[in-house]
């Protein structure tokens, strides 16, 4: 039996692969959980200012057109960075967490926002045909005109403004800067202590550069319980034949994973448990022989890139996986694939082609 087609590892960085990490880094320190948090913080100090205005059509208007749009930045933003950026595939479950309480939100806004375009819009109509039919001087087309604008708008919010409680807009008001606070105070707290936390993870784990989406602070605001905590993972050349203990243990939040040209030589056991949020595994160009069979049990698992390791066979619990869409075993000694990929009924993609002289069969 003749031996796979293999690319000799690379040691360096690839161009191919990920060249544009200093991009991905970019991306990270812009767009990332602390810059939300400070948006939400200035936001809901410029609602308290807002509160405490005198109530007018032109400032709730405006007030509406800000709340749409830092709804609509909290819905598309993350969604676009996770996917066009990061390349991680979403359940369902996830995408509602991204989107479901801003998309309310947003919904009402826009309800909101529909109904103030009418009204000013009615009452401009009116004062503008007025204007064009009334036939006597200027000065009383222009007490008419006030007095249109006063009676269809600005009395209107008056009136809004005076049936509510002053004790509750100021409850509203402190409720908006506490809000406020708090979201900057969460800033200003982890901020001061990200540096430290990425230098010991430096010290801990000298590839901790090629996490790309740092999440030490995943699940706990202020105090991290797991430092080294990571979201999508990337190398390209190591030499490792088993993972990292950093990675197994305290990067249970990765939803990628690339480990790629090396000599691994095994998946660590219980991967189903250790990488329960996994989407993308990657640890094409390996020593890999043989998968475990709990991958059967990952069910976030989509994308699965074994190609060019030494794999003789799969796992038939491989086609448990209901959220497999890409199985990628090019270039490997696999002679037949397992029964049973009727149940792979999400799996679209499928890459298995094997060297010329292994004959090549599938169930």
């Amino acid at each position: 039996m003749g031996n796979p087609k293999k690319i000799i590892p690379c040691i360096t960085k690839c161009s191919g692969d990920r060249s544009e990490k200093g991009i991905d880094k970019m991306f990270d320190k812009i767009f990332n959980t602390k810059m939300f948090r400070f948006v939400f913080g200035i936001d809901s100090v410029w609602k308290a200012y807002e509160v405490s205005q005198k109530n007018s059509p032109k400032h709730r208007f405006r007030q509406v057109i800000v709340d749409a749009i830092v709804d609509s930045t909290c819905m598309i933003v993350p969604l676009c960075i996770i996917w066009f950026v990061y390349e991680i595939p979403l359940t369902i479950e996830e995408l509602l967490y991204v989107i479901l309480i801003p998309g309310l939100c947003l919904f009402f806004k826009i309800r909101s926002l529909f109904k103030e375009i009418v009204r000013i819009q009615s009452v401009d109509l009116v004062i503008q045909r007025r204007r064009t039919t009334s036939m006597k001087n200027t000065l009383e087309k222009s007490r008419r005109t006030s007095h249109w604008e006063w009676d269809e708008t600005v009395r209107m919010a008056r009136k809004q403004q005076a049936s509510i409680p002053g004790w509750v807009y100021k409850v509203i008001v402190a409720n908006n800067i506490l809000y406020g606070m708090f979201f900057l105070g969460v800033v200003v707290v982890q901020l001061a202590s990200i540096s430290k936390i990425d230098s010991g993870c430096r010290e801990k784990f000298p590839a901790w550069d090629s996490c790309l989406v740092k999440v030490p602070f995943c699940n706990d605001l202020l105090f991290s319980k797991s430092h080294c905590n990571c979201a999508v993972f990337e190398v390209n050349g190591h030499n490792w034949t088993r993972l990292p203990e950093t990675v197994t243990t305290d990067m249970w939040a990765l939803k990628r994973l690339v480990v790629r040209h090396g000599p691994l030589k095994q998946i660590p056991e219980g991967i189903d448990e250790k990488f329960e949020r996994l989407s993308v595994l990657d640890m094409s160009y390996n020593h890999l022989s043989i998968i475990s069979e709990r991958f059967g049990d990952m069910s976030h698992l989509n994308q699965l890139k074994l190609a060019n390791n030494m794999l003789t066979s799969l796992p038939h619990q491989i086609w448990n996986c209901v959220g497999l869409f890409l199985l990628d075993v090019d270039n490997n000694y696999i002679e037949t694939l397992p029964d049973g990929i009727s149940r792979a009924v999400q799996l679209r993609n499928l890459f298995a082609r094997t060297t010329a002289w292994v004959p090549f069969r599938m169930k």
